[in-house]
């Protein structure tokens, strides 16, 4: 190889380096990070005492692009749920069901996964204590679990019997995957 041809394959090496970097640093500005795949979300006590007895609906995030959501964890500040309220009389009558809920366009909020705040039996997710993290991990997922862009990801209460008041704020992580 004459120190021409050795120049001319060393500068076409250097060209196609040069082109595969551009890839990379596309392929890396469009791959998320896995801090872009976590969020959290503060859902405030905006007159300093917001407490709900009945079932609000919590609207946690917007997708911003297609998704799927793969666990929720959430905390409260000030407010133990234990399970199957009153604590003194442990029982499945007065508790929580959180249902985390997709909501579309047409105004429709199908569930994706629940939980309730009960000693046993069907969606058992047990107490929600203070300052604790209360998971969805182990709750039944179905395929409303995948989000396109602009679907809501909601949180549902609903209280049977009389379970205890919730106080806010309260503080939600999600972990998802873009698809």
């Amino acid at each position: 190889m004459t120190l021409e041809e050795l120049e001319l394959a060393v500068g076409l090496l250097a060209g196609r380096v040069a082109d595969l970097e551009a890839e990379v640093s596309t392929l890396q500005l469009s791959t998320p990070t896995l801090e872009e795949q976590v969020f959290s979300t503060t859902i405030p006590s905006w007159n300093g005492a917001t407490t709900f007895t009945s079932g609000p609906r919590m609207t946690l995030m917007v997708a911003p692009f297609p998704m799927r959501v793969l666990g929720v964890d959430l905390s409260i500040e000030y407010t133990t749920l234990a399970a199957g309220q009153p604590a003194v009389i442990a029982s499945n009558t007065n508790y929580w069901r959180l249902t985390l809920e997709r909501g579309l366009p047409s105004g429709s909020f199908p569930d994706m996964a629940s939980k309730r705040t009960t000693v046993s039996g069907v969606e058992f997710g047990g107490a929600i204590s203070t300052r604790k993290a209360w998971s969805f991990d182990s709750a039944d997922w179905n395929s409303s679990r995948d989000l396109l862009k602009g679907d809501l990801l909601s949180l549902l209460w609903a209280a049977t019997g009389t379970p205890t008041t919730v106080r806010l704020p309260m503080t939600v992580t999600v972990r998802y995957a873009a698809l």
